[in-house]
């Protein structure tokens, strides 16, 4: 045997290891891949009361897009989820293991009558931005978080799809770069409030566009800011899931309340100093919901400055579940919008913290809760997590 061929078997064998290497390199950074936005997600310490609430670690922040995005992959490779066609082609209903509702990954607007008085009126149409920001792709078997520069979002106005839409892409300015052309954006007047439409004889303004408050600049969201929106059109069955898959909680609600207060017994709302105001919540602003709707959507979390404990957006931008039962003692409401549309008491309900982008300021409170069914799950329903030592 020459020389030669007596390399051949050793280099062979160095290939094979080589390769070997790269596969299980490969593997682990796929591993790491999969948690990594989890492993992300920053906890801090909360401490006990000394009586009935034992020190926990409280997750910094609402779960993003991005993060659901990637337990919902995760979850989908390790068959823990099962996605199903809904009503249309971008409409897509994700189960877990057991067959319950996750969320409606629906990709279409939200249109309601906010007054229940049977007319669709123009201050009661929201923002086309408040569809869910997550889809999923069928080809690919995988889920991705939506650019907003690549959704159509003339769609969102078409009567035959929407029949109950009264507005026009115009009377958004987020959307500017979607309107016909010609039509600009420039000289109208932002409105950040609809009760503001009305002239003095009921008559609609002109020249007008909406944009929430912290949009005034009428640019459409990025990307990067999608993805850290607080995840929303979330069920309660969403929430648990990707808790368990991670082995995390929700948290209890009497632990949310205390944590919002941030030490402090006397405050009202989980801020930087226990009120609030437009500079340090993401929320309706105060004005009396009978009269108008915020014009807004979710911000990325964050926003804002923290609470004394370093927790963020309690009191705001996403209405968060807890795994707290309704049947346990509480002095939550019984919301009417909350109950009957879908089994009425048939259906299980559990309890949720309500603080939320389009709320006022007096459902942002630290102790406003509400009985929620579980299978409920709309522009404004998110979560966080919870850990023990």
């Amino acid at each position: 045997m020459t020389r030669s061929e007596m390399k051949r078997p050793f280099l062979f064998l160095c290939l094979v290891l080589s390769i070997t290497s790269m596969f299980i390199s490969s593997c682990k950074q796929s591993v790491d891949n999969q948690t990594s936005d989890v492993l992300a997600v920053e906890f801090v310490d909360v401490p006990g009361d000394g009586e009935n609430i034992e020190p926990f670690k409280m997750a910094k922040t609402e779960i993003t897009n991005q993060q659901y995005v990637d337990f919902l992959n995760a979850a989908l490779r390790e068959n823990m989820i099962t996605v199903g066609s809904a009503t249309g082609a971008s409409s897509w209903i994700v189960l877990d293991v057991d067959g319950n509702q996750m969320l409606n990954i629906l990709g279409i607007r939200v249109i309601k009558d906010h007054d229940r008085d049977g007319i669709y009126e123009l201050w009661e149409m929201e923002n086309p931005l408040n569809r869910s920001m997550i889809e999923y792709n069928s080809d690919k078997e995988m889920f991705n978080v939506v650019n907003p520069k690549d959704v159509n979002w003339n769609i969102y106005f078409d009567d035959s799809l929407y029949p109950n839409v009264i507005d026009q892409i115009t009377d958004w300015c987020e959307f500017h770069e979607f309107w016909p052309d010609g039509v600009t954006h420039e000289g109208r007047e932002v409105i950040v409030f609809s009760k503001d439409i009305y002239s003095t004889d009921g008559s609609v303004k002109d020249n007008i566009t909406f944009a929430g408050h912290l949009d005034t600049d009428c640019e459409l969201p990025t990307l990067e800011e999608v993805k850290n929106w607080p995840v929303n059109h979330i069920q309660y069955y969403g929430a648990k899931g990707f808790a368990d898959f991670y082995e995390y909680e929700l948290p209890s609600l009497q632990e949310f309340q205390w944590a919002g207060k941030g030490g402090h017994e006397d405050w009202v709302y989980a801020t930087d100093d226990g009120t609030i105001n437009m500079d340090n919540v993401v929320y309706n602003g105060g004005y009396d919901r009978s009269t108008g709707k915020h014009k807004g959507h979710p911000q990325p979390v964050a926003t804002f400055a923290s609470n004394p404990y370093g927790v963020y957006d309690v009191s705001g931008n996403a209405a968060e579940w807890t795994r707290t039962e309704s049947s346990e003692p509480n002095n939550c409401r019984q919301n009417p919008a909350d109950r009957g549309s879908s089994g009425g008491d048939s259906v299980p309900t559990m309890l949720r913290i309500d603080g939320a982008w389009p709320r006022p300021d007096m459902m942002c409170k630290i102790s406003d809760c509400i009985v929620t069914e579980i299978n409920r799950g709309n522009d404004h329903f998110g979560f966080r997590i919870v850990k023990r030592e």
